[in-house]
């Protein structure tokens, strides 16, 4: 799931999810509560980016799926590697916060746009971030409940480009974080994440070979149509708020996966990518409601400084 930023102005600026993010996001919430209502929540994995326009994106996007479940039988999972790589202040966070831009502190709710009291989220919501720990500041970090778990053995980097070899390191710790969610057991993994690193991820399987037929054209999707046309996931950055799906296989001998963020001799051996489908805001997502207005009289609807134009 692709998020959408604003502006920022500090250095080191965890840029925040915008209004349109957000509406965006819950756009999705139906989406995802159809898809995956039918999956018990110990098949689903959540996980994000520790930026927060993309955490964001997650618990919004997912919001009716946690609720439905139970926001407790979900535990989000904060992957550095699902960063944005780059040294540009939007894609870091809070100096104060993260010094040395590793990604390994978690999500605060100081640097969400949702804040303490979102009427868009489900009650709990708050349980899935830093900084607002069950029974106040007296708990201490080690002690917390809080819904959400750093998995720090997956690095992220600094180094702009998709081709670099640091870069190719979190590509291929995305890849091995995907497959041993499957090797746990898991049938479904929702990822908030950037349009940049999308792409680059797609980009690296189809250099290592792991798409079943070589291409990253995926289809368009508009609903249950797959004739809407294609996409490139590898060459195109997703939209904002879209969704890219694909299914991971990952075979017997792929079990010892051996060390993250290291690359596998025989990748294509041990697990493919197919079906890729993109779903776009604005296209695919259906109306679950409509609002009609009708306006009785038409004069003198404006104040008074616009009289010369009733109606």
């Amino acid at each position: 799931f692709r998020e959408e930023k604003k502006g920022f102005t500090a250095q080191w600026t965890d840029a925040k999810l915008t209004h349109l993010g957000q509406d965006e996001a819950v756009a999705s919430q139906v989406f995802f509560l159809e898809t995956l209502r039918a999956v018990s929540a110990e098949k689903i994995t959540l996980a994000g980016s520790m930026l927060s326009r993309a955490y964001d994106t997650l618990v919004l996007a997912t919001a009716l799926l946690w609720r439905e479940h139970g926001r407790h039988n979900f535990r989000m999972e904060q992957v550095p590697a699902f960063m944005e790589f780059g040294g540009a202040v939007d894609v870091n966070r809070l100096q104060k916060r993260d010094p040395d831009q590793t990604g390994l502190q978690p999500v605060s709710i100081e640097d969400s746009s949702l804040g303490l009291d979102n009427v868009l989220l489900p009650e709990g919501y708050q349980d899935f971030y830093d900084g607002t720990e069950n029974g106040g500041d007296s708990i201490p970090t080690w002690a917390t409940r809080k819904l959400y778990e750093v998995r720090a053995a997956y690095p992220r980097w600094i180094t702009s480009g998709c081709d670099k070899p640091a870069n190719n390191i979190q590509l291929s710790s995305l890849v091995h974080y995907l497959a041993s969610q499957a090797v746990l057991g898991k049938s479904h993994v929702v990822v908030g994440s950037h349009s940049n690193l999308i792409r680059c991820f797609f980009k690296f399987l189809k250099n290592e070979g792991l798409l079943v037929d070589g291409s990253s054209v995926a289809a368009l999707r508009e609903g249950d149509d797959v004739s809407a046309g294609t996409y490139d996931v590898a060459a195109e950055r997703l939209p904002n708020g879209g969704i890219v799906a694909f299914d991971l296989l990952v075979l017997p001998q792929a079990t010892g996966l051996g060390e993250p963020g290291l690359s596998w001799t025989h990748w294509a051996e041990e697990l493919n990518v197919s079906d890729l489908a993109v779903w776009r805001p604005g296209h695919e997502f259906r109306s679950i409601a409509e609002v009609s207005f009708t306006v009785a009289n038409g004069t003198h609807l404006l104040s008074s400084d616009f009289n010369d134009h009733e109606g």
